[in-house]
């Protein structure tokens, strides 16, 4: 896991379970509770948690962003409050930090400043997650071409992964599979995984359901996945275990045995390929492939050719 990555980690950590032992995260707090709809300006991310310690060029020639603002609604599209955010931007400099986090308000909005002589970005995106390990956290990248506040189009959906059907904990060392209701499948060798806080018991995965959600923040649209699956808690795979954690989509699109589709990941909190390249936060690109098994029925990962991280991911045709 990169430095980056892992402050990322601490600031949601901090936040989601230890309140992030300030009085403006106390504030903040007993504002939600009180119900009020208006987000706590005192509770802004107004200086970085970490830092790749490249210094500030001052480039005047950018047009700076000054705050990320968005809203955050559960899966039956109710205000979702109490809501772990974390910004991360990467400067057009070639530093990278994460941003004090904030909480959703009662009304389930949230509001980023960035601080003053930090907001010539290359790139930014944030994280969401709630404090249930059943609630799948979200990536989303940020449009920062045109400077200034931006504010995010659309509500920010996050959804809980189903009761799955696990295998009974056996050897660690031996695949086992987890199903959930909606036919999703995902075998898992618990030692090639790193199980930090939760354990194999929490495992989770689900199918996007795109027809009643829409599409999450970090899919086009016009070039969306024919298929999307989520897991909860998102999975950090060791680095030689290649054959920890596969995947498996009902075939309903029909392919015909054999057929090679590319896989898609989301970059999360530390997620990088076979080869140690980082999947920055936010990022969706294809991780490797899935072939559809030889009775028909299935888009499955194949043998050494596991899911290099388990966050977000999507098949789609070549």
């Amino acid at each position: 896991m990169t430095s980056f990555s892992r402050f990322c980690c601490l600031a949601i950590g901090i936040l989601a379970f230890a309140g992030c032992g300030s009085d403006e995260s106390e504030n903040n707090q007993n504002e939600s509770d009180a119900g009020s709809d208006s987000m706590n300006d005192d509770v802004q991310a107004d200086s970085p948690v970490g830092d790749d310690a490249k210094p500030d060029t001052g480039d005047s020639s950018c047009t700076p962003v000054n705050s990320v603002s968005g809203s955050v609604i559960n899966e039956q599209g109710d205000a979702f409050s109490n809501v772990g955010v974390v910004l991360c931007v990467y400067q057009d400099d070639g530093s990278a930090k994460c941003l004090n986090p904030v909480k959703t308000s009662a009304s389930g909005e949230f509001s980023v400043t960035i601080p003053a002589g930090d907001g010539c970005l290359e790139s930014a995106a944030y994280q969401l997650k709630a404090d249930a390990l059943s609630v799948i956290p979200l990536y989303c990248p940020v449009d920062v071409a045109a400077g200034g506040a931006i504010a995010m189009a659309n509500p920010n959906r996050l959804v809980d992964t189903p009761a799955c059907t696990r295998d009974a904990l056996g050897e660690e060392s031996k695949p086992h599979e987890v199903s959930a209701p909606d036919d999703m499948k995902m075998t898992v060798i618990p030692n090639g995984i790193w199980l930090f806080d939760f354990s194999y018991d929490d495992l989770g995965i689900r199918r996007w359901d795109a027809a009643t959600w829409g599409w999450p923040c970090f899919i086009d649209a016009a070039n969306a996945p024919d298929d999307l699956a989520v897991f909860a808690p998102e999975l950090e795979v060791k680095s030689d275990a290649k054959d920890a954690v596969h995947i498996s989509f009902p075939n309903e699109a029909g392919l015909s045995a054999g057929t090679v589709v590319d896989l898609y990941g989301l970059g999360g909190a530390a997620t990088s390929m076979w080869d140690g390249k980082e999947v920055h936060e936010g990022s969706w690109q294809v991780i490797g492939e899935a072939q559809v098994s030889a009775d028909g029925s299935r888009i499955e990962t194949r043998p050494g050719q596991g899911l290099p991280f388990a966050t977000w991911i999507g098949w789609k045709k070549k």
